[in-house]
């Protein structure tokens, strides 16, 4: 009787019930191996972007180890350390790219009632303090260009002054000695200014992540002019300033000529870090020479020239910071016109094109300069000419009017930039 109630009140199949099916809803199905592949797209695209970057290996520390706490404790500061710098860094660039945008870029046509920071009265004012106080003034020019790099304002007020002039012909390892000897003749005939060849010296941390040899390292370290300019400064010290303890030097020149350069050589220590943008230097800097001679460096200001006022000049001289240029293309454009088909395939390895836009083109897939769905990165391409201009990899020179030419403003204004395809070929 007992056994009939219990079968009665429980049915002994459901004790033992039976898998259930893994057959699901096919919408679901679907939806699950659609997020499948793009997870693993996903996946692919990363390593895609960062070829290099090894997954983080995951280091696990025993229990058996007497210090695991300290252990875990000092691996969890540095890693808040890690993500702190990572999130400082990421706002400095943010700021960065907000100046940027503030700033008037050079290859913008400024209004002239906006403030112009190069030619701002405070920068103005401390370089007529630098010529005032100086006994001799060293103007420091681009040995591709002299005559394009000249201060011609400045040599005026000197002139009004009577103050020995000097130009310091710079970076002339650029050139080839007859273009230089070419130079120091016109500005020693032609103009009546005492021209000094230089080369400045190379400290080993400005050689960057590029290898030399011990020969190059030691022919871009040596200083080629410096005993010159010392004689120079002592002739004069000796015929003109004897009743003074000391004689001011003030050395002037266009942003990124090698004013700094050439303090240093001079000096043999590294006096203070070279900045290449008009007037970042926000006071004048001086660098004692010997027991006699002081150096006074001053902000490179770019004078505007009624003659001269194409902005795509001041990118020609170098005088120009490429990252405020937001079109890069029209500079890159006239320093291709300049160059033959010929010389830019053998100077960076290309086939033959036939405009600039198939320049760029090639030139970025030459570089490894993609975009998203594998689109050449011209721009890129572009300011990389501009970067060559600006180092020397391009190698240009400029040929000195006669002297029958007219005046020294419209030899200026006729400025030919020369390719040297030997020297340039041959980096």
């Amino acid at each position: 009787m007992a056994k009939f109630c219990l079968t009665k009140f429980f049915n002994t199949n459901n004790f033992f019930l039976e898998k259930p099916s893994k057959r699901i809803a096919a919408k679901r199905r679907y939806k699950i191996i659609k997020k499948v592949a793009q997870h693993n797209k996903k996946l692919r695209r990363k390593e895609k972007k960062n070829p290099t970057k090894k997954k983080q290996q995951i280091i696990s520390v025993p229990n058996s180890c007497p210090f695991k706490e300290s252990i875990l404790a000092e691996a969890a500061r540095i890693k808040k350390i890690k993500e702190e710098e990572i999130l400082r860094k990421k706002e400095e660039r943010k700021l960065e790219r907000q100046m940027q945008r503030e700033i008037a870029t050079p290859m913008e046509v400024v209004p002239t009632e906006e403030k112009k920071s190069n030619n701002s009265k405070s920068i103005l004012k401390k370089f007529q303090e630098v010529i005032d106080e100086a006994d001799m003034v060293l103007e420091i020019v681009d040995a591709r260009d002299p005559l394009g790099t000249r201060c011609l304002e400045v040599e005026e007020t000197i002139s009004q002054k009577n103050k020995q002039l000097i130009i310091v012909i710079n970076k002339t390892d650029l050139v080839s000695p007859e273009n230089l000897s070419k130079w120091l003749k016109y500005f020693k005939k032609s103009l009546r200014i005492e021209a000094v060849p230089f080369k400045s010296s190379i400290k080993p941390k400005q050689f960057g992540k590029k290898k030399f040899s011990d020969e190059e390292i030691t022919r871009n370290s040596t200083c080629i002019g410096a005993e010159s300019l010392l004689d120079i400064v002592d002739k004069y010290y000796n015929k003109a300033c004897k009743n003074k303890i000391s004689i001011q030097v003030g050395v002037i020149g266009l942003p990124n000529i090698g004013k700094s350069s050439v303090i240093d050589s001079l000096n043999q220590i590294m006096a203070y870090h070279s900045e290449n943008t008009a007037g970042d230097k926000k006071s004048k800097l001086i660098a004692q020479l010997r027991s006699k001679v002081n150096l006074v460096d001053s902000a490179g200001i770019v004078f505007e020239n009624q003659e001269d006022s194409d902005l795509l000049s001041n990118v020609l001289k170098s005088t120009v910071k490429i990252e405020t240029i937001k079109d890069p293309f029209g500079p890159a454009c006239a320093i291709l016109e300049k160059m033959s088909t010929q010389q830019l395939m053998e100077l960076y390895d290309i086939t033959e094109f036939a405009n600039s836009e198939e320049f760029f083109k090639k030139k970025a897939h030459r570089m490894g300069k993609l975009k998203k769905k594998g689109l050449p990165d011209v721009e890129a391409a572009a300011r990389s000419v501009l970067i060559d201009w600006y180092t020397g990899k391009i190698r240009y020179y400029t040929i000195p009017p006669s002297a029958v030419k007219k005046s020294t403003n419209e030899c200026i204004g006729l400025t030919e930039y020369h390719i040297d395809l030997k020297t340039t070929a041959s980096l």
